[in-house]
């Protein structure tokens, strides 16, 4: 599912998955954040909000079709910019069993 998000006044499209989590999960173990999995990068992974919104911001382009003209190196300026919009998207992208069940409750 891909999400909305604004950033400095333009909406981009992004989708954390599979790729935002490889990739963040590898920035933090090259930064020697060497406990952070992609089992508990949620939970323990304060650090790597950045990189998972870059590359969520990425992998959102890629799927819409979007041109990508993001900078990572400027990644950090990004998630300051939208950081409590983020935090609140995460649990979309992560589901839990009770969060799924309410969804499928309202669908009926």
């Amino acid at each position: 599912m891909v999400e909305k998000i604004e950033i400095n006044g333009k909406i981009y499209s992004i989708k954390v998955g599979y790729y935002a989590l490889k990739y963040a999960v590898k920035e933090a173990k090259e930064a020697g954040l060497k406990n952070i999995t992609m089992e508990n990068i949620l939970t323990e992974g304060d650090e790597v909000h950045e990189a998972l919104l870059f590359y969520g911001l990425e992998l959102g382009a890629k799927i819409e079709g979007e041109k990508f003209d993001l900078k990572r190196k400027d990644a950090e300026m990004y998630l300051d910019n939208c950081f409590m919009d983020f935090i609140a998207l995460l649990p979309t992208f992560f589901p839990t069993a009770e969060t799924e069940k309410k969804q499928k409750g309202q669908k009926k």
